[in-house]
């Protein structure tokens, strides 16, 4: 009985912190739909510097948002430019690194090593990070993916 009050009230914890996180990273949908229109309006060449300068552009308490909704904008459509973007966006903002490497291996995970090593030329320090990101993102990769970062020379 106590083992079940404790499992509900941690679900409980949890489900309030997750919607406390999300909700303060969220974006309405007109500025989603925005930001998609934005990036997927100009030709597959530009899209890495267009990314990047709506990420570098965003309100700092939004960058991640933006960031994300970049991301899985571009890649599903232009699967084959995830690493140019991801790495544009990595190179203005180095602390986003992580999140959108990730991001980017899930949708795109045949890529994951051309990611990973993209990602981590465009922002060293976050190597680590980035590793360990993109290897809870895709596991199945994640041998790939610390090898494609040890081939970038970062360690």
């Amino acid at each position: 009985m106590k083992q079940k009050k404790l499992t509900k009230l941690a679900a409980l914890l949890i489900a309030a912190a997750t919607l406390t996180v999300t909700s303060s990273y969220a974006l309405t949908s007109i500025q989603i739909q925005e930001i998609k229109t934005a990036v997927l309006s100009v030709p597959v060449p530009e899209m890495p510097a267009k990314a990047a300068m709506l990420v570098k552009n965003s309100q700092k308490k939004d960058r991640q948002a933006v960031a994300i909704t970049v991301v899985r904008a571009i890649v599903t459509k232009h699967k084959a430019a995830a690493p140019l973007v991801i790495s544009a966006i990595a190179k203005v903002a180095p602390e986003l690194a992580p999140a959108v490497a990730a991001v980017g291996a899930e949708l795109a995970s045949e890529q994951a090593p051309m990611i990973a090593n993209a990602v981590v030329t465009a922002a060293p320090s976050q190597a680590a990070l980035v590793s360990a990101a993109m290897a809870k993102a895709v596991p199945q990769q994640a041998s790939s993916v610390a090898a494609a970062v040890n081939r970038s020379g970062v360690r």
